[in-house]
């Protein structure tokens, strides 16, 4: 197949998978595989559409084989994507244990830590959701806009209003028209006059 040819099928699969479209990545995916079968980009949103179509044993197997071609190159990105993936599954103790996994590989990346946390705030464990976060805001790289809006909605839900909306203000002066901190805030402001 001509490199052009190649070239239209990758553009086709990345529009694909950021448009949510999981049946047609997995088509995709998998024709592109075909011709790049050392793709780990394509095994991930093959991996990750599959898990989205709740085919989970499907998923596992395609991240494990992504694993397996990375060779000695870290798996970071793959066991996050393998911890939300028993996240949705329910599986909680297994998605702990690969955003762990994450985490090792790449302390310096604060994803595993925003997946981590953002867990243990849905368990309504506040204060470890708390810790994880803000041990992810040092992270060298990082997602520092979801760390602050997960950090705020753990200290809203925590009672702690006036560092819950200093978090989601925070998020506006990064990014001034996210929705979800800009309604956070307007929460936060009728509880306030609501005491």
């Amino acid at each position: 197949m001509a490199k052009d040819a190649i070239k239209k099928l990758q553009q086709q699969l990345i529009t694909a998978s950021d448009n949510q479209w999981y049946a047609t990545t997995v088509k995709l995916a998998d024709e592109y595989l075909e011709l790049q079968p050392d793709s780990i980009k394509a095994m991930l949103d093959k991996g990750h559409a599959l898990a989205k179509l709740a085919r989970y044993d499907d998923a596992i197997s395609t991240f494990e084989a992504a694993i397996e071609k990375l060779g000695g190159e870290s798996p970071d990105v793959i066991y996050g994507e393998i911890g939300n993936l028993y996240r949705d599954r329910g599986e909680f103790g297994q998605a702990i244990e690969f955003y762990k996994r994450q985490i090792e590989c790449d302390p310096n990346d604060a994803t595993g830590r925003l997946f981590l946390g953002t867990l243990q705030f849905q368990q309504g464990n506040f204060a470890e959701a708390e810790k994880t976060l803000r041990e992810g805001l040092a992270c060298e790289i990082g997602c520092e806009e979801e760390l602050r809006y997960a950090l705020g909605c753990v200290l809203r839900s925590a009672g702690q209003r006036k560092l819950a909306r200093a978090e989601f203000e925070e998020v506006l002066r990064i990014v001034p028209k996210d929705a979800l901190s800009k309604n956070a805030v307007k929460d936060l402001q009728a509880s306030e006059g609501s005491q």
